[in-house]
């Protein structure tokens, strides 16, 4: 079990000093635009927080997340390799230790941003306290889109398509630094990548509440991926025994 812990240590102090940098990155530059919103005249709480500004920045970070995971154990000759080799750890159980950390990183992104949306109302409300009402945090979490993707209440499509939409990615993405150690691409990471953050534009600008289309869209392309970089683990397993 020592050796596995050890893994799972190393991968999840990789993973959480970059989700750490990025959500470093997104309170700043959320800060500063919701700085702007704030001095720039009073409105409802909803409304100020239906910004593109926002918006951009979470999708933006959020992608860049995705980039700097799949480096992660990419490096043929690095420490990373030095250590699977010396604990003699399977090819397969690497690959599911990464993909977990690679979740616990984007459910960490999502918390912090969600934390974000609470604090920037919780501010918004004592700034403009005239405009606030009993019902303002409920009314800004179903009409501010960012806001209702991380969290999303009675939304069960939502909920269903953050899940399998950012599991998948955690899977398909720890494929990449499996097959780049062997000197392949993985084609199944890259489109997962690209699927994850169009279902995040989908969520954000083109979803009204309980309209299921971006979940179902990410749902089906997802298990998909899912399948194909499942298959590229089973090839790479089998040239790492021979």
């Amino acid at each position: 079990m020592k050796r596995y812990l050890s893994v799972f240590g190393l991968f999840l102090k990789q993973s959480l000093s970059t989700v750490l940098a990025l959500s470093t990155v997104l309170l700043i530059v959320q800060g500063y635009h919701f700085w702007g919103i704030c001095t720039e005249g009073p409105e409802e709480l909803h409304t100020a927080l239906i910004n593109y500004d926002l918006n951009h920045a979470f999708i933006f970070n959020f992608a860049l997340l995705t980039v700097y995971v799949a480096k992660i154990g990419c490096d043929r000759s690095g420490k990373s390799v030095y250590t699977y080799n010396r604990l003699q750890i399977s090819q397969m159980h690497i690959y599911l230790i990464q993909a977990a950390c690679n979740l616990l990183a984007y459910w960490f992104f999502f918390t912090v941003q969600l934390l974000l949306m609470l604090v920037f109302a919780v501010i918004y409300s004592r700034i403009h306290p005239d405009y606030i009402g009993p019902m303002s945090l409920v009314q800004a979490i179903y009409r501010a889109p960012l806001f209702r993707l991380v969290l999303p209440l009675q939304d069960v499509f939502t909920w269903l398509g953050n899940v399998v939409t950012l599991t998948a990615l955690s899977l398909c993405v720890a494929v990449f630094p499996l097959r780049s150690r062997y000197g392949k691409v993985s084609i199944s990471a890259i489109l997962m990548g690209l699927l994850a953050v169009f279902y995040l534009y989908l969520q954000i600008y083109e979803n009204t509440y309980f309209d299921i289309s971006g979940s179902v869209i990410s749902i089906i392309g997802s298990v998909f991926l899912v399948a194909c970089a499942a298959g590229g683990v089973w090839a790479t397993e089998e040239e790492y025994d021979e």
